[in-house]
């Protein structure tokens, strides 16, 4: 995502929904974290194709693509629980990590460990939230456009800042995921 050229900021709108999504299924059916989730973990290529589906809580979703499909990567620092075995990277080793300083992304890194209280086996689905809005951050203030002076892309660009507004009030991707997709 750090070098990808959207369209417009309703491409990149779209693309934040499939990671929601993504984090979503993920915390619901593994009791997942990415717990590294900066622009250079998630891909967006090209597609074709209009929507892309999965299963959220037994319920097919459908998300438009506008475009973009999205790909996230690197599970290196992620927990995860496969057949009741926890699968973490014990950060607390890992001093270095948080005492980098100059961008939000190490800011997280913080926020993070206070969020688990430095229990890193523990599954704290507010992590994936931290991440989301440190991505939201960086679709509005880093990602490149190719056109900006349109009004969809001023539209998407207040959905994305509503967006901002409220993510820290949720305490899981699934909890966010239910609400972009009005499941409540």
């Amino acid at each position: 995502m750090a070098n990808f050229k959207f369209l417009n900021s309703e491409q990149s709108y779209y693309a934040l929904k499939q990671i929601i999504l993504a984090l979503a299924v993920g915390e619901e059916e593994y009791q997942f974290e990415h717990r590294d989730l900066h622009l250079g973990n998630i891909l967006i290529e090209y597609t074709n194709k209009k929507h892309v589906i999965c299963t959220f809580k037994n319920s097919k979703l459908t998300v438009l693509s506008k475009g973009v499909n999205v790909t996230i990567i690197d599970y290196t620092l992620s927990r995860i629980t496969i057949n009741d075995c926890c699968y973490f990277n014990d950060l607390s080793r890992d001093e270095e990590l948080f005492q980098a300083t100059g961008d939000y992304q190490y800011d997280v890194y913080r926020m993070m460990r206070n969020e688990v209280k430095n229990n890193w086996s523990s599954f704290s689905p507010k992590t994936n939230i931290i991440w989301l809005s440190y991505v939201i951050v960086k679709v509005l203030d880093s990602v490149k456009y190719k056109s900006i002076n349109t009004k969809v892309h001023r539209m998407y660009i207040n959905k994305i800042k509503e967006l901002q507004n409220i993510i820290m009030t949720f305490e899981s991707a699934s909890q966010c995921a239910n609400y972009l997709f009005n499941l409540n």
